[in-house]
């Protein structure tokens, strides 16, 4: 029996879980700068301790284990050095030009993005949840993007039952529209990206909910805010929103195959998400993700309608 589950052995750490994977690719990302300035040996101890914890919880480690920082710090290394095929990938699926246009196709980097997404994900999955509100919801949307990614949606199920991610984020009933707006964004993404059955009907309500409350809800958040605490507030619920109008762009395709340009639809709603989130490096880390898994998705179901019938 493996540490996994019953009927599945762990992927080593090179194409972890992606037969298409690269070898190549790994040998790239731990060559670079972002993780090669990281201690050999401290690289080598936070790769055995992830695979120790995801062996002992299948899930989120608890917040006081001693590898936990090492884990964390190998994880960030791997988010930075894993745009330099993230962000190729995003753009050039998206129609729009890297600069000086060299460089391989969308189709090319796919695999080698999800090899280099397993292995981050081996190590973000293993650390701790971030709580609730805005932090939980972009550590919620980064673990599963990079699941979504690197095509380990069974290793999803996993830490989701293990960790009670979206139950961590669930909002009471006093809680303000910042919070609320979160914790429905963490039940809608999650719907997308570790989907179940009436999942998309899910995420239909809850962005429809969302709609129909906003103008009360925000008003009351920034009742009695000063001006310049109001604006600022302004910016996070702004990127909230974007995230909230990709979703619904998302799940339209995926259930009715329009717009039919929504790979373009979801670069301008992460593209100003991210915007509006400037400065803060882990709200931009996860939208880039979830850009990344919001275009796989969609990719997917292009390809679907593209198999030809059987009458064919």
């Amino acid at each position: 029996m493996s540490p996994t589950s019953p009927l599945k052995t762990e992927p080593s750490h090179g194409t972890a879980g992606n037969p298409s994977g690269t070898p190549a690719a790994v040998s790239v990302l731990d060559s670079h700068w972002a993780v090669t300035a990281i201690d050999a040996q401290e690289r080598s101890r936070a790769l055995a301790a992830a695979q120790r914890l995801w062996a002992d919880r299948h899930g989120p480690a608890a917040a006081g284990d001693p590898d936990v920082t090492v884990v964390s710090v190998l994880a960030t290394a791997y988010d930075v050095a894993a745009l330099d095929w993230l962000d190729p990938f995003v753009r050039r699926a998206s129609g729009e030009n890297s600069v000086g246009g060299a460089g391989p196709p969308a189709d090319a980097l796919r695999a080698q993005l999800a090899t280099v997404a397993a292995r981050t994900f081996q190590m973000h999955r293993v650390l701790p949840l971030r709580g609730s509100g805005e932090a939980g919801l972009f550590g919620l949307v980064h673990v599963a993007a990079l699941a979504t990614v690197a095509d380990r949606r069974s290793d999803l199920s996993d830490w989701l039952r293990a960790g009670n991610a979206v139950r961590e984020l669930r909002s009471e009933e006093d809680a303000d529209w910042e919070t609320v707006l979160a914790d429905r964004l963490a039940h809608v993404w999650t719907d997308l990206l570790a989907p179940s059955r009436g999942g998309h009907r899910r995420a239909v309500a809850r962005l429809g909910a969302l709609r129909e409350e906003r103008d009360v809800g925000e008003a009351a958040l920034l009742e009695g805010l000063t001006e310049e605490a109001a604006v600022a507030r302004r910016f996070r619920l702004f990127t909230l929103y974007h995230m909230a109008d990709a979703a619904a762009a998302l799940i339209t395709y995926l259930t009715r195959s329009e717009p039919v340009d929504i790979l373009r639809r979801l670069s301008l709603h992460f593209t100003v998400a991210r915007a509006a989130a400037a400065g803060d490096a882990t709200v931009d880390v996860a939208l880039s993700w979830l850009h990344g898994a919001a275009v796989l998705l969609a990719q997917r179901r292009t390809e679907q309608l593209a198999l030809p019938g059987l009458s064919q």
